[in-house]
C-alpha cells in the first residue's frame, strides 16, 4: 500500500472566495459521503458497545472513556459562583488531554495491520483532529464544527486503513460517536462551555447536529416510531438509551428546555419532527440542512482542518503553494476526483431549492419549511407560529407569513366545510371517524337530566395497516441508568393516517383539528349557557377514545364500553350555580374563588364610584355562570351500550356511567416504567385560555399503547400569576386481560409565597411547563376509581411478563 506524506493539521478557509472553492471541492463531498455512508450502516441498529468488535474501534472507545474521566480530575473552580459560561479549570482539562493526545493517538493507529502512513506522523495528524474534537482552549466554547473534526478524525481513521471494515463503520455510527457525545456533554456541563456560533432557540441544537442526522437514518424502517414520536416525553423515556435521535431530544429537554416547553427551547427541532411524516424525509431533509447550515457557513468552515488524508487548498493557495513545491499527492488525488466516498443525493445544496447561492444567507425557518414540508391544518409549525416569529437575524417577510396563514386557514375552512376530521398524526389525511360533537355520553361529574347525544362509530377502513411487532431488541446503555426489556410479539392495526389503533378488541383513536370557528363556538355556547365564559382558544371537535367491544364490523352499534376525552364534556365541570358547582362531584373539594393581586384595589375603586353615582351598585355580589380558572375536575366521560349495561331497560342506545370509587386500585407504575416498545401514541389539546393576561389555564391529553397495557395521562395546568399554580392530573391505566380500568385522580397546588418560602422562584416565567414541578406542589386530594370492562375483553390472556 502506498504511504501518504504527513501532514499537521491545518486551517485554510478564512475568506468567502476559500468558501466557494470550498463548496465545489470534492473533499467536501467525501466528507458529505462519509456522513451518509455511517448512516446507511447504522439503518435499523441499536446502540451498542458491543458493535465495536474491532481492535481500533475498542482503544477509541477506551480513549474517549479516559478523556470523560478525566474531568474528575479538574473539578469546576467556584462551584457557587460560576460565569454564565467558561470556567477556567476547562483549560487545565484541555492542556491535560493535550499532553496526551500524540500518545493516545499512536495507540489507537499501532491497531491497525498496514497503516497508510508511517504510524508516528498519522498519529500526529490525527492528535491535530482529536484536540479540535473537544472544543477551543481560548474561546471555551464548543460546536458543531468541533464535531466536524472528530467525524473527520474517523474519515482520515478509514482512509489510512485504521478503521477498514464495514463493521467500523456500524461502530462508528452505534458505539463510538455515542461514548464520543458523553464525553463531549460532560465537558460542556462541568465547564459551561460557550456554545460556538448558537443562534438561541433557532437553531436545531446548540452544541450538536450529527446526532440527529445519524438518528434520523439510524430509525429508518422503524415498526412503530416516527420523527413526531420524538416529542413524546414517555416515548423519549423509553427509548433514548438505544437511539441516538431520541437520546439527543432527551439531553436538550434535560438542558436547554429544563425550565420550559421543548416547543418554547427549540421550535425549529419541534418543527423538524412534526413536518417529517417518515424518517427517510427527515433524514435527507437533515442531511441538506447539515450541509447548508454547517459545512458551507464561514463562522464554522473556517475552522475546519485539513491534512494530508483530508487535503483541501483554496485556488490562490493552492497556486502559491504549487509553485513552491508544497503540494503532495494527497491533494492531487482530491483534486482529479478520485475520492473513495461521494455525496450521491445528499450533496444537493439548498441554495437551488430555496433560490439562493451556496453559503448564502437563507431564513433557517423557511429551509426547514422547504425542506421537510409546510405545516397543514391543525399542525402548525412553531418555529413560524405567530405574528412575532423571527429567522435569524431578522423577521420573516411578512407577505410570506401572511400567505402561509392565509393558506392555513383555508385548508381548515375546507375541513369544517366538508365535516371531515383529520388524522391524528396526518392532518392531511381524512380519516373517517366522529362527525357529531361528543354530548354521546355524560360528563362524569354531570347531574343525571344530561341529556346524551347522537354518537356513531368510525367505519373501519379495510386498507388499515396491520403490523406484527417483533420483540423489541435489547439496547445497550448509553448510560448507567438503561433498563432492559423485552416485549412478546403482538398483532394490531392502525387507522388511516394512524389516527388510532386496534388491539386485544380496544379501539383507542383520537381527532386533532383546528381551533373551533364561529359555528362551533355559537354550538357550544348554546349548550353551556349564554352566561358561560369560554375559554379563548377551543378544539370544539378534538377527542381521544377508547372503545372496548361492539361496533367492530361498522354496523353502527355503539360499543359495549367508550371512555372520552373531549373539550365541551370538561368545560360542563367549570360550570357554577350559585357558587357551587352546577353539576357536583362528590369526590372533589368545592371551587375555591380566586381573587387577582389588584382585586383589592378594583373593589375600593368600585365603592368610591357608588358613592358618588347612584347607578353604581357595590354591594351585591356578582354571580359568575362559570369558574373564569376553569379548574374543571373532569375525569372523562364514560358510556357503555345498553345490552352490556347493568340497570338499562332496553337493549338499545347508551347510558352513561359514573365510575366506582375503589381505594384498593392502583395504577402498575412498575409496568410503565419497563422500556416496552410504544406501539402507538398521541397527544390532544382540548382547550387553552390565558386568563386575560393574568396566565394560563390549559386541558391536554396524552396517550400511549403498549403491548402490555394503555396509559393516559389527562393534565390540566393552571397558573395565576401572582396567585397560585394548580395542577390536575387524571391517569387511566388499563393492562389488557385485567377486569376494570383503573383512574388515578391527584389535585395539587401551591401560592406563590408558599413556592417562595421553599426556595421556589416567584417569577411566573419560571412555571411555563408544570412538568419539572408537578411533584413539588402541595398533595391537596388523591383517589382512585374503577370502570369496568366487557368480560370479553378482561377475560382475554395477559402478555407474559
Amino acid at each position: 500500500m502506498a504511504t501518504t506524506a504527513p501532514q499537521i493539521p491545518r486551517r485554510v478557509i478564512t475568506t468567502e472566495d476559500d468558501l466557494r472553492d470550498w463548496t465545489a471541492s470534492a473533499e467536501r463531498e467525501t466528507l458529505v459521503g462519509f456522513a451518509r455512508d455511517v448512516g446507511d450502516a447504522i439503518i435499523g441498529k441499536v446502540c451498542s458497545n458491543d458493535l465495536a468488535s474491532s481492535a481500533a474501534s475498542r482503544v477509541l472507545l477506551t480513549l474517549l472513556e479516559k478523556a470523560r474521566d478525566l474531568v474528575s480530575e479538574f473539578p469546576p473552580q467556584d462551584a457557587h459562583q460560576r460565569a454564565r459560561y467558561g470556567n477556567p479549570s476547562y483549560k487545565d482539562w484541555f492542556d491535560a488531554m493535550s499532553a496526551t493526545a500524540l500518545g493516545d493517538m499512536l495507540s489507537f493507529v499501532t491497531t491497525a495491520a498496514a497503516p497508510s502512513a508511517d504510524p508516528k506522523s498519522l498519529a500526529e495528524e490525527l492528535s491535530g483532529y482529536w484536540r479540535d474534537s473537544f472544543g477551543n482552549r481560548n474561546r471555551v466554547d464548543y460546536g458543531t464544527g468541533h464535531e466536524v473534526a472528530f467525524a473527520t478524525l474517523c474519515l482520515c481513521a478509514r482512509k489510512a486503513g485504521v478503521l477498514d471494515s464495514e463493521s467500523d463503520m456500524v461502530a462508528l455510527g452505534c458505539a463510538v460517536f455515542p461514548a464520543y457525545l458523553r464525553a463531549v456533554r460532560r465537558i460542556q456541563s462541568a465547564y459551561l462551555l460557550e456554545p460556538a456560533g448558537s443562534h438561541g432557540v433557532w437553531c436545531v441544537d446548540d452544541f450538536h447536529f450529527l446526532p440527529f442526522y445519524w438518528g434520523a437514518a439510524q430509525l429508518q424502517g422503524h415498526p412503530h416510531l416516527k420523527p413526531k414520536s420524538a416529542l413524546d416525553p414517555d416515548v423519549v423515556a423509553v427509548y433514548a438509551d438505544g437511539y441516538l435521535y431520541l437520546d439527543a431530544v432527551r439531553h436538550v429537554r434535560n438542558t436547554k428546555a429544563k425550565l420550559c416547553s421543548i416547543e418554547e427551547a427549540c421550535p425549529i427541532l419541534c418543527d423538524i419532527s412534526r413536518l417529517a411524516k417518515t424518517w427517510v424525509t427527515a433524514r435527507q431533509g437533515l442531511a441538506r440542512l447539515w450541509t447548508h447550515e454547517v459545512l458551507d457557513k464561514l463562522p464554522v468552515a473556517q475552522h475546519f482542518l485539513f491534512s494530508a488524508h483530508f487535503d483541501f487548498r483554496p485556488s490562490g493557495q493552492g497556486q502559491a503553494q504549487a509553485q513552491a513545491g508544497g503540494s503532495d499527492g494527497g491533494h492531487q488525488d482530491a483534486a482529479a476526483g478520485k475520492s473513495e466516498w461521494r455525496g450521491g443525493d445528499v450533496t444537493a445544496m439548498p441554495g437551488a431549492e430555496t433560490g439562493a447561492a451556496p453559503g448564502a444567507r437563507v431564513s433557517l425557518v423557511a429551509l426547514v419549511h422547504q425542506l421537510f414540508g409546510e405545516p397543514k391544518a391543525g399542525d402548525s409549525g412553531w418555529a413560524g407560529a405567530g405574528a412575532g416569529a423571527t429567522e435569524r437575524g431578522g423577521g420573516l417577510d411578512a407577505t410570506a407569513r401572511a400567505q402561509r396563514w392565509a393558506a392555513l386557514e383555508s385548508t381548515a375552512a375546507e375541513l369544517r366545510a366538508s365535516g371531515t376530521t383529520c388524522g391524528a398524526n396526518d392532518p392531511g389525511a381524512r380519516a373517517r371517524m366522529e362527525g357529531a360533537p361528543s354530548g354521546a355520553g355524560a360528563h362524569l361529574l354531570r347531574g343525571p337530566g344530561a341529556a346524551p347525544g347522537p354518537s356513531r362509530n368510525a367505519i373501519p377502513d379495510p386498507s388499515a395497516r396491520v403490523a406484527t411487532v417483533a420483540p423489541a431488541p435489547t439496547p445497550v446503555a448509553l448510560g448507567p441508568e438503561m433498563v432492559t426489556a423485552t416485549a412478546p410479539g403482538v398483532d394490531f392495526s392502525l387507522d388511516p393516517g394512524d389516527a388510532g389503533i386496534r388491539l386485544k378488541g380496544w379501539h383507542i383513536h383520537a381527532s386533532k383539528l383546528p381551533l373551533a370557528d364561529a359555528g362551533e363556538l355559537a354550538a357550544l355556547q348554546e349548550a353551556l349557557g349564554h352566561g358561560f365564559k369560554l375559554p379563548e382558544m377551543i378544539f370544539a371537535r378534538n377527542h381521544l377514545t377508547l372503545d372496548c367491544g361492539g361496533g367492530e364490523l361498522g354496523d353502527g352499534a355503539p360499543p359495549a364500553l367508550r371512555i372520552r376525552l373531549s373539550a365541551k364534556d370538561a368545560l360542563w365541570g367549570c360550570a357554577l350555580r350559585a357558587g357551587a358547582r352546577a353539576h357536583p362531584d362528590p369526590h372533589a373539594p368545592a371551587p375555591a374563588l380566586i381573587k387577582l393581586p389588584a382585586a383589592e384595589r378594583w373593589s375600593e375603586r368600585l365603592r368610591r364610584l357608588a358613592e358618588q353615582h347612584d347607578h353604581v351598585d357595590a354591594e351585591t355580589p356578582r354571580e359568575d355562570a362559570s369558574d373564569w380558572t376553569f379548574s374543571t375536575t373532569y375525569r372523562g366521560t364514560v358510556t357503555r351500550s345498553r345490552a352490556h349495561a347493568a340497570d338499562a331497560v332496553a337493549s338499545t342506545g347508551e347510558v352513561a356511567e359514573v365510575p366506582a370509587r375503589d381505594d384498593s386500585a392502583r395504577v402498575d407504575y412498575d409496568l410503565l416504567r419497563r422500556r416496552d416498545p410504544i406501539l402507538w401514541h398521541e397527544e390532544v389539546t382540548l382547550f387553552e385560555s390565558e386568563l386575560d393576561d393574568n396566565g394560563v389555564a390549559s386541558l391536554t391529553a396524552r396517550v400511549r399503547v403498549m403491548p402490555t397495557a394503555w396509559f393516559v395521562l389527562m393534565r390540566f395546568w393552571l397558573r395565576v400569576d401572582g396567585v397560585l399554580v394548580r395542577l390536575y392530573d387524571t391517569r387511566l391505566f388499563y393492562e389488557f386481560g385485567a377486569p376494570a380500568v383503573v383512574v388515578e385522580y391527584c389535585m395539587r397546588e401551591d401560592t406563590f409565597e408558599a413556592l417562595e418560602a421553599r426556595g421556589m422562584p416567584r417569577a411566573p416565567t419560571a412555571y411555563l411547563d408544570p412538568a419539572p414541578i408537578a411533584e413539588r406542589l402541595r398533595l391537596v386530594a388523591k383517589f382512585h376509581e374503577t370502570v369496568q370492562v366487557p368480560s370479553a375483553a378482561s377475560t382475554a390472556p395477559r402478555a407474559l411478563d
